[in-house]
């Protein structure tokens, strides 16, 4: 080697594709052993290669040192580099942090530069050496059914995890089209005719949560101003220490197609979407602002129950205080009273239809979108866990019974022409060259034509390396 000498190297071909190379040479003593990486959720066949410092099994602790570690400049070369492509070696700064000096302490250190580079020099020597061998095919072979059955049952949890969820998505997909072909009729359905504002005023008792009479109010329809939402019906309400608006109508605020539960606004709001409203009503002399929203089931409201709706005194336009107790319950009945003669309109039904058709047109397009998104969703998972699926299936063929000659010819149901397809007789056969060329595997774990593109170059024939 230029600049450094002469290196005496022995290499000896262990278990499960690794090779220890023992190097002697000018100011560099010791073992260095590569091995194929066959790693979880990489290719099936390994493409990379670890160099490990010292002799030994993997794995080992981190701060033990290795028999026979690396001696360059009389330090100890401790750890291991892993991801190096024999096929694109690097030149400089690549043994990567795990690569260190260990002392007699057990503590690690940074390598000095000096040892770095020659090291360095070194691995990029064993690293040729290596891809250069006639073994190199059945040394990755043999890494890669080291660890096929770990591999196959993590690709095939992989894959059985993503079948679960797509068995979600597919029912999200499945809700998404109903709500759609719901909003779709909705929009269809002819409106219904909403009765006009009735002025006459009419006497409403209210009760508090133990059914005790608070009082009778005096009830007015006022038409609704420009810019209310459909099905909207405002309330004018005097008498028993009450005097304001109320604003009546269908929680909006969830995705279900039709709009259910009830909503009620402390006087008229001044915008469709605003938090402001006008002619607020006084209880108890207080003035109230905010309102009441249930998105549960209208059955369930009654004279006395809920038993606490909320009543809020406004401080500024952004902020608010709870009102008194007794200005809390007085608030309860009027709100309950006011929902239950909202929900018993003869028109209650028209009503519904048009607060139903006034979301529909935007419900309907995020919905479509998100009915979109499920679907590609679905397709990703889908292409996924067939991935994972195939990847398994080609580890659990690394793991099949090797196939002879005679036990091919003697099975009917294998022919020779289905067994070259599959990558030969069997493993047995892995040393010997083919005229045709078998089915490889590339990166991604689909097929490729020729045992170059994933198993490198055999020059020549080669006993087969048992993995073990």
């Amino acid at each position: 080697m230029p600049g450094i000498g002469t290196l005496t190297i022995l290499d000896t071909v262990l278990p499960h594709g690794r090779v220890r190379f023992k190097v002697t040479g000018p100011h560099i003593k010791g073992t260095f052993i590569v091995a194929p990486e066959a790693k979880r959720g990489g290719t099936v066949l390994p493409t990379t290669v670890q160099v490990q410092y010292g002799d030994g099994l993997e794995p080992q602790t981190y701060y033990t040192p290795r028999p026979d570690e690396p001696v360059v400049y009389r330090v100890g070369v401790h750890g291991h580099t892993a991801g190096l492509d024999p096929d694109t070696i690097p030149t400089r700064y690549f043994l990567g942090p795990y690569a260190v000096a260990s002392g007699r302490t057990f503590l690690t250190e940074r390598l000095p530069d000096g040892t770095r580079r020659r090291t360095e020099a070194v691995v990029r020597c064993l690293l040729e050496m290596w891809r250069g061998r006639d073994d190199v095919a059945e040394l990755k072979l043999a890494a890669a059914v080291a660890r096929a059955d770990e591999h196959a049952r993590y690709e095939e949890q992989q894959a059985d995890q993503l079948e679960a969820e797509i068995q979600k998505v597919t029912a999200q997909r499945v809700s998404a089209r109903r709500t759609v072909n719901q909003l779709t009729g909705i929009l269809r359905r002819r409106a219904g005719a909403v009765l006009p504002a009735d002025p006459t005023p009419v006497k409403v008792p209210f009760f508090d949560r133990h059914g005790h009479q608070m009082g009778i109010l005096t009830v007015r329809e006022t038409p609704a101003p420009a810019g209310t939402r459909p099905g909207s019906v405002v309330y004018n309400v005097q008498g028993a220490r009450v005097a304001g608006s109320f604003t009546v109508e269908r929680y909006r605020y969830n995705n279900t197609p039709w709009p259910e539960g009830i909503n009620i606004t402390y006087g008229i709001p001044t915008s469709r979407y605003g938090h402001e409203a006008r002619d607020e009503p006084t209880i108890n002399t207080i003035r109230l602002s905010g309102g009441w929203s249930s998105s549960g089931d209208t059955g369930r409201i009654t004279l006395t129950t809920p038993e606490r709706l909320p009543a809020r005194i406004r401080l500024s336009p952004t902020t608010g205080c709870s009102a008194p107790v007794a200005t809390e319950r007085r608030a309860s009945g009027v709100l309950r009273a006011l929902a239950l003669r909202y929900l018993a309109r003869p028109d209650a039904e028209a009503l519904h239809l048009a607060a139903a058709k006034d979301r529909a047109p935007a419900l309907l397009t995020a919905t479509r979108q998100q009915l979109k998104e499920l679907r590609e969703q679905q397709q990703k998972l889908t292409r996924k866990a067939a991935e994972h699926r195939k990847r398994a299936a080609q580890y659990r063929e690394l793991l099949a019974p090797l196939r002879t000659l005679p036990d091919i010819q003697s099975d009917p149901s294998v022919t020779i022409a289905k067994q070259e397809a599959r990558g030969g007789a069997g493993r047995a056969d892995v040393g010997r060259r083919r005229l045709s060329s078998p089915r490889m595997l590339n990166a991604r774990g689909r097929d490729s034509i020729g045992p170059r593109a994933a198993l490198g170059d055999q020059r020549r024939s080669t006993p087969a390396v048992r993995p073990g």
